[in-house]
């Protein structure tokens, strides 16, 4: 008996000494009593480098909700340009007041509970950059708490407050203001705004993504512009534009309505179209623009730039309209602009992506502008050029050389094509047609024999050592 006392007593000690162990850890901070007269919870955003959206968002205890996107650029000094949703990443500017329910209110105090929000660190800061900030802050009205997340769940944020952030955000409907949904329009009517300015632009833009003519039709009677040509300048230099936006989203039917309602109107509105349109590789919204209006009447070093851009893509069929509306094969001429040249872009590919068209339809497009009368290698203003530069076709290469491009072409610096190029099997064709073996890099002494093996190139390895080089 006396033992199993001093067990008892043992184990007793063990959990008292346990539980002040436990005592003598962190103590969790209790959530302060809420005050619904004195609530406030916020979400900021700021934006990045790229269009990331700017603004914040605030909600008291009787669910009032302001959402506000600050001064803008010019107030803050930065210029005098417009403000637009390509830099802001909104597209209703302002200040607007909404009200949600006591239950939305209740669910968003229930997350900043169910996060152990004022537990949280002060921040979350990753090393990383170009990225936004977000600071999401509750004030109960007997206690205060802010947290800032840059891309904080890498270090170590829970991603319950990602989820915290998205719910306000979610609440407050701050969706519609950075989207330009058709459920602000009745909120902005209410507002008398005026939708012949750049809020209605935004929305026809926004509207035209979506391919949702009837709110763009709906927009029109309501004053909407459909481009920017009477509104102020941007502060970046690019305006929004709703035909464009319709092109790069492929939204025919958006396309189609703004065509026919004088989105294009103008010269100038329509080459932007006709240039996004082939740089997007779009070929049905080429073929919409052309069939509404005559290519064969613009200048012709624009129509000779749409034919570099449309060669670059590979696109036969629109490399052959534009040849037969008059746009030189050579490129542009201008000696204040520098050149386009379609046998090069067409070539070479250049930063282009390979997506409906084929390599065939590339050794195609070179032979359409070879016979056009396209140079393969060109001089102007004492500066020299080859179409073969950065060549990755073996038949494109012997085609070019056939045309005249010589396979020992040396640039104004004396460097040799051969180290303008990085395929093996291109490298053996112009070695084939008398390439020089013993070509040397003016820039840092470079060897062919170092170069090849840089790159990769076994069957110029292999050719060099055969030969001792």
């Amino acid at each position: 008996m006396p033992s199993l006392l001093r067990r008892l007593a043992v184990f007793v000690l063990v959990a008292l000494s346990a539980l002040g162990a436990a005592g003598c850890g962190p103590e969790q901070k209790p959530f302060p009593e809420i005050d619904r007269a004195k609530l406030r919870i916020k979400l900021e955003r700021t934006g990045c480098l790229d269009s990331c959206p700017r603004y914040q968002v605030s909600i008291d205890g009787q669910g009032n909700v302001v959402f506000d996107t600050g001064p803008t650029s010019k107030e803050m000094g930065f210029g005098d340009g417009q403000d637009y949703s390509i830099d802001t990443g909104v597209r209703v500017a302002g200040k607007y007041q909404t009200r949600i329910t006591g239950e939305q209110v209740d669910a968003i105090i229930t997350q900043f509970q169910n996060v152990g929000f004022f537990e949280l660190e002060d921040e979350y800061v990753s090393q990383v950059t170009d990225n936004p900030t977000y600071v999401v802050s509750i004030d109960t009205g007997n206690g205060k708490k802010s947290v800032v997340d840059y891309a904080g769940e890498d270090v170590g944020m829970p991603a319950a407050v990602t989820r915290l952030e998205d719910a306000i955000d979610e609440a407050a409907g701050t969706y519609r203001w950075i989207k330009g949904t058709p459920d602000v329009i009745p909120l902005l009517k209410a507002l008398d705004t005026d939708f012949s300015g750049v809020i209605g632009l935004e929305l026809m833009d926004a509207a035209a993504e979506r391919n949702d003519i009837a709110t763009m039709v709906r927009l029109k009677a309501l004053g909407a512009p459909l481009n920017s040509r009477d509104l102020p300048k941007p502060q970046s230099g690019w305006a929004i534009n709703p035909l464009r936006s319709a092109i790069t989203a492929r939204q025919p039917d958006a396309m189609a309505w703004l065509l026919k309602n004088g989105a294009a109107s103008d010269q100038e509105a329509l080459k932007d179209a006709l240039s996004i349109a082939i740089g997007m590789d779009n070929h049905q919204a080429y073929k919409r623009i052309s069939a509404a209006f005559r290519i064969a009447a613009l200048d012709i070093d624009f129509k000779s730039r749409l034919l570099a851009s449309a060669a670059g893509n590979a696109d036969v069929a629109i490399v052959k309209d534009l040849l037969a509306s008059g746009a030189n094969p050579r490129g542009t001429m201008s000696e204040q602009t520098v050149p386009f040249r379609p046998l090069f872009e067409a070539a070479s590919a250049g930063s282009y992506v390979e997506t409906s068209h084929s390599p065939v339809d590339r050794r195609n497009t070179v032979a359409i502008l070879l016979k056009s009368g396209a140079e393969a290698q060109t001089c102007q203003n004492h500066y020299c050029e080859t179409a073969l530069f950065n060549v990755s076709d073996p038949v494109i290469a012997e085609m070019l050389i056939k045309a005249g491009a010589n396979p020992n072409f040396r640039d104004d610096e004396g460097e040799h094509i051969l180290f303008g190029i990085s395929d093996d099997d291109v490298a053996m064709v112009l070695i084939a047609h008398g390439a020089d073996l013993e070509a040397v890099r003016p820039a840092d002494g470079m060897t062919l024999g170092r170069w090849a093996r840089y790159q990769g190139w076994r069957r110029v390895v292999d050719m060099l050592n055969r030969k001792g080089l």
